[in-house]
């Protein structure tokens, strides 16, 4: 076992437990060897399905939660690897806040866009910071199974969080109020 293999699964679970808060449908989380020519020699994917991607503010958390759990897991920036993280984030909160030509006024606009990118980095760090028992729960199971099933993540993050008496973080509290409907 590798220390990028446990990175792998701690950054899949914080995908996994975002999903989870947030209300949406997970599939599978996996993660598995790959030949890439990344440093390491480890690429992570996810099997982490959405059932309805219709609110770009929820992508855009779940798409940071993983860098978050990572960050979390290593005490610093683990930027390698998680590009692709971050320009699906992008794109999301692109979508959530519209067109450029839609704002009359750009600097409003680019003040909207950098608020709503900072509430949902914040949101990503609290999931993995509240729910760090239930992330740490899902990637122990991945350690020892490569894959798990949508239902195993929900059972071990609910077992986890029953255990300790904790409750689902409100992320209601922290989504950009007025955001587009």
């Amino acid at each position: 076992m590798t220390e990028q293999f446990a990175r792998a699964a701690f950054h899949e679970s914080g995908h996994a437990a975002a999903c989870i808060v947030l209300g949406l449908r997970v599939s599978s989380v996996t993660i598995e060897r790959t030949v890439t020519t990344d440093r390491n020699g480890w690429e992570a994917f996810a099997g982490v399905t959405q059932v309805d991607l219709g609110d770009p503010l929820c992508t855009a958390i779940v798409c940071l939660a993983g860098p978050a759990a990572s960050r979390r897991l290593s005490a610093g920036d683990t930027q390698t690897g998680m590009e692709g993280d971050y320009r699906r984030a992008d794109k999301a909160i692109d979508a959530a806040t519209g067109e450029c030509n839609s704002f009359p006024n750009l600097s409003v606009y680019g003040c909207r866009r950098a608020n709503i990118a900072l509430q949902v980095r914040a949101s990503a760090e609290q999931i993995a910071e509240h729910h760090w028992p239930e992330i740490v729960a899902i990637a122990n199971a991945l350690l020892e199974c490569k894959t798990i099933g949508g239902d195993a993540a929900v059972q071990l993050f609910e077992r986890s969080l029953h255990s300790r008496g904790g409750r689902v973080w409100a992320h209601a509290a922290a989504m950009p109020s007025g955001g587009p409907k």
